[in-house]
């Protein structure tokens, strides 16, 4: 799956499809730069998913304060619980550093789409086959909540 075809994915979901870039948020990209976003991105991703058991894991990310925290929950990379249900990456197993790229790049991608349009103006630049080609997010039957969804009251 692709990076376009992965944002799709997510867009379809009610929780992650619903959250998008403030002015405050964007102002944050402009005086900081993608250089120092993406450090910051790389930075975290190491610190708070990265390892095998993170500190504090499924509440480790807040929704407010800076552009890669809410990139991460529209992304499902905000706890090792949400990476697990969404891109089948085991729980109990340190990331790869490629893992940990995959991750960022992600992050990344979805700030650069709020930057440019949102998620209809992505899906304008894809192909109708890469379009029919996203796959549905396998469940495993279990009701699946993002645990900062349950610990703060969200819908």
């Amino acid at each position: 799956m692709t990076i376009p075809q992965a944002l799709v994915k997510l867009s379809r979901s009610s929780f992650r499809g619903r959250f998008k870039l403030s002015a405050e948020m964007k102002a944050i990209l402009v005086e900081g730069g993608h250089d120092a976003i993406r450090a910051f991105a790389e930075k975290r991703v190491a610190e708070t998913l990265a390892p095998a058991e993170p500190p504090n894991d499924g509440h480790q990310t807040p929704l407010k304060g800076h552009p890669v925290f809410l990139a991460q929950h529209a992304t499902a990379t905000c706890c090792r619980t949400c990476l697990n249900h969404w891109w089948q990456v085991r729980k109990g197993i340190a990331l790869t550093q490629e893992q940990q790229t995959k991750v960022v790049n992600l992050i990344m991608a979805w700030i650069s789409m709020q930057e440019d349009g949102g998620i209809e103006n992505l899906k304008a630049k894809m192909s109708p086959e890469e379009l029919a080609n996203i796959p549905f997010w396998r469940n495993s039957g279990e009701r699946f909540q993002c645990p900062y969804r349950i610990n703060h009251g969200h819908p």
